[in-house]
């Protein structure tokens, strides 16, 4: 199984030794490392000669600014890697990241997107729901929950791994001029919209740095951002699934994606289950009770078996 780490990097030559470091210095080696520089108008293209010079694995892609994704779109042509991990030039990966990633690819074929916690330095941020609860989670299939809930079920760029197989339905991804940053929206809705199974890693395999130009931390107070956020997203959503207002109309046909979607999560606990029964609300009455009923019976199947971690 190859992995391949692909770095994103504008105007961060300070912060390079590090992320790169952090790369090489990994208990089980990384196949190949791409880094792709957007424009940057410091001392980053000299910095990654360097390690270039010093490391065959390295690879350097210099281009015209374009913003996040479209380093994601360059980036990913080049890779060859199954696994592709993701790394922003100002964050760091811990030694046994990569090791930790072959073995959870290796032992779940089925899934296809593992993301980790993340080591918050110099800041702070919203503690999703998941990493509250202990241990690692099998979230299953996403598709419904991104589409009607529009929820977030994922980490920031560096804590980000996808099997090439998922990642070539994703990128490239046309929408660069909307996504110069926070590019890791295109990640992980593109995974939900594309029926990725999704694993989280409860450890802290990723150490995340909270500064001044992180630019989605900057203005995550600012009305004005979120509503622009939000719209963006449903426009990538509708992107990934262009077809998606008419089959949002098919009563039937997503009824039977809910079910589908609910049956592939290992362990549901009742929140899960709740979420689920909350998405059928705006159907007709017949139609929610008999859902209503078909997904009691299932998690009450599921329940009676033994939840442990190995089951997560």
């Amino acid at each position: 199984m190859k992995i391949s780490v692909l770095i994103s990097n504008f105007n961060y030559g300070h912060f390079l030794d590090r992320a790169i470091q952090s790369v090489v210095a990994q208990t089980a080696k990384v196949d190949e490392i791409i880094v792709v520089d957007d424009g940057s108008s410091d001392n980053s293209l000299e910095v990654l000669k360097s390690w270039a010079d010093r490391d065959s694995r390295i690879q350097i892609i210099a281009k015209k600014n374009g913003g996040q994704l479209s380093c994601f779109n360059s980036g990913f042509e080049r890779c060859s890697g199954d696994i592709i991990c993701f790394l922003d030039a100002d964050d760091e990966y811990c030694p046994g990241y990569a090791a930790r990633l072959r073995e959870v690819y290796k032992q779940r074929p089925q899934v296809d997107f593992v993301f980790c916690k993340c080591e918050l330095v110099n800041g702070w941020g919203t503690v999703p729901p998941w990493e509250i609860k202990t241990g690692d989670f099998d979230f299953g299939l996403t598709f419904c929950r991104a589409y009607f809930l529009h929820e977030w079920l994922g980490s920031p760029t560096s804590a980000v791994s996808i099997r090439r197989t998922l990642l070539a339905k994703i990128l490239p991804c046309s929408l660069e001029k909307a996504w110069r940053i926070c590019a890791d929206n295109v990640l992980v809705h593109g995974a939900a919209a594309f029926w990725g199974r999704k694993f989280y890693l409860a450890e802290k395999h990723v150490r995340y740095h909270l500064h001044g130009r992180n630019q989605w931390y900057g203005s995550r107070d600012d009305f004005t951002a979120k509503t622009q956020y939000d719209f963006a997203i449903t426009n990538l959503l509708h992107h990934f699934n262009p077809g998606f207002p008419s089959i949002q109309d098919d009563v039937r046909g997503f009824s039977g994606l809910f079910w589908q979607e609910f049956s592939t999560i290992p362990c549901p606990d009742f929140n899960e289950y709740k979420l689920y029964q909350r998405m059928i609300r705006k159907y007709g009455r017949r139609r929610r009770l008999k859902f209503r009923w078909k997904l009691w019976k299932q998690w009450r199947k599921i329940r009676k078996r033994e939840c442990t971690t190995d089951l997560r």
